[in-house]
């Protein structure tokens, strides 16, 4: 890893730690190595990461699909954006230090699903939200 990318790398990481910084972060330009170790660290400090595919939310169901599988909403989880809402700002099942969810393709995803993707980035404001009145940071990667 150069020093660059190490300094990106340590940046990304302190990003995710902070309570009062922006919930959306830029990982777009970082290497799946530098991806694994971001990841890693986060892990090591308690942190609830999870992935989701942009490809594969082709749809509006599927991306709320996706982000229930992502964060393993309960079985009573309506499939729908008001119970995503409801379910990713308790998480009770997940207790962790903070969140971040990685969002790979979020380019693709975007363009694919403009009536979902706005809706997305809604709920995950909210979420963060919520999250930072309970001193829990709560972050959207786009990858």
């Amino acid at each position: 890893m150069t020093d660059n990318a190490a300094q990106r790398l340590t940046g990304l990481i302190s990003a995710c730690k902070d309570i009062n910084g922006t919930h959306l972060l830029q990982g777009s330009e970082l290497s799946a190595a530098d991806l694994q170790a971001l990841q890693a660290q986060l892990a090591l400090a308690g942190f609830y990461i999870c992935e989701i595919d942009g490809q594969a939310a082709s749809d509006e169901m599927a991306l709320v699909i996706a982000i229930g599988q992502a964060f393993q909403f309960p079985g009573y989880f309506g499939r729908n954006w008001n119970a995503v809402d409801e379910c990713i700002t308790d998480l009770s099942w997940l207790k962790a230090n903070g969140y971040v969810c990685l969002l790979r393709s979020a380019t693709t995803l975007s363009k694919a699903n403009q009536q979902g993707y706005p809706v997305l980035l809604d709920v995950f404001q909210t979420a963060a939200d919520t999250w930072r009145q309970h001193g829990i940071p709560f972050k959207l990667m786009l990858a």
